[in-house]
């Protein structure tokens, strides 16, 4: 069991306490953090208070990720001296998603893995301003 709660923001859960508390965060972990939203007011991104509030009760001045879908052992891991905020956590996944993976990495991937995220790829380069890479 862990040493410290996390922020409402940052927490899932299927049976939430109450609808004034606050919510998990809505966001497309491929889109920066500045996109994340509050789940019942989808207009309206996280504000600069919510983005500064610390990620942990107590405050913790390192903080590591780790989740079992990324291939092999992919810790994320956040320090701040003056404690983890909300928006470290969201700049830091997305920041670790983004960057490339080895060819080893790829391998260990399952089919539907490799299928999944080549299908993602696809649709950014198709989505960008030129989608040619050969038109550079």
């Amino acid at each position: 069991m862990a040493d410290f709660i996390t922020h409402p923001l940052l927490s899932y859960s299927q049976h939430p306490d109450a609808l004034d508390q606050p919510q998990p965060t809505l966001w497309n972990i491929r889109e920066p953090s500045q996109y994340a939203r509050y789940p019942l007011k989808q207009e309206h991104p996280l504000s600069d208070f919510d983005l500064s509030q610390p990620a942990t009760n107590p405050s913790l001045n390192t903080l590591y990720i780790v989740c079992d879908i990324f291939p092999g052992y992919w810790p994320i891991k956040i320090r701040r001296t003056k404690g983890v905020t909300v928006g470290d956590v969201l700049e830091e996944i997305h920041t670790a998603l983004i960057r490339r993976i080895s060819h080893d990495e790829w391998d260990i991937l399952s089919e539907k893995q490799r299928t999944r995220i080549t299908g993602v790829f696809e649709d950014r380069c198709a989505r960008a301003p030129n989608p040619d890479p050969l038109a550079i």
